[in-house]
């Protein structure tokens, strides 16, 4: 049973939903959702597609979540992905941007992740702006075939700007 609000409103909530399929687009891709903002709750969710962005943020929950400030709390928690995720730049096993008090709680990610360009990590391509990440593990390769600095890491590739916390 997947249960899902409207996601682009406030206050979205995405739950037990589960992705098989292949999906592939140019930028905000994700396995669940392409994008999210303000408030959202993500929880027990599970990707077992892959992911293909031909431009930035693209991940295996979501490609982008962005809260706008400290009124709001994006959770996403206990979500898995086990497909292949693909990108140019932001690129992560669970999402590919994240921005603005975003928390992951026992994320995993099992699927290879792999970019051209910058930003590239395990749970999370790049995160900042209070962003926690707690008690996530990653176990799939994570490359990039970009010439320059790409800011590739396990579990978040490029952690940001004020208080980023990696637990």
């Amino acid at each position: 049973r997947c249960y899902s609000n409207n996601s682009t409103s406030y206050f979205p909530k995405v739950n037990y939903c589960k992705n098989s399929g292949t999906i592939k687009g140019a930028s905000y891709v994700g396995g669940i959702s392409g994008s999210v903002h303000y408030n959202a709750y993500m929880s027990y969710n599970e990707n077992t597609g892959n992911v293909t962005g031909t431009g930035s943020y693209a991940g295996g929950m979501v490609g982008y979540v962005n809260n706008g400030g400290s009124s709001y709390t994006t959770d996403m928690e206990h979500n898995i992905n086990r497909g292949n995720i693909t990108g140019v730049s932001y690129t992560g096993g669970i999402c590919g941007y994240a921005n603005n008090y975003v928390h992951y709680y026992y994320c995993s990610n099992y699927g290879k992740v792999t970019s051209t360009g910058q930003y590239i990590g395990g749970i999370i391509g790049s995160a900042g702006n209070y962003c926690y990440t707690q008690y996530c593990q990653n176990a799939g390769d994570v490359k990039s075939t970009y010439s320059g600095q790409a800011n590739i890491g396990g579990i978040v590739g490029n952690a940001h700007s004020t208080y980023c916390y990696i637990d």
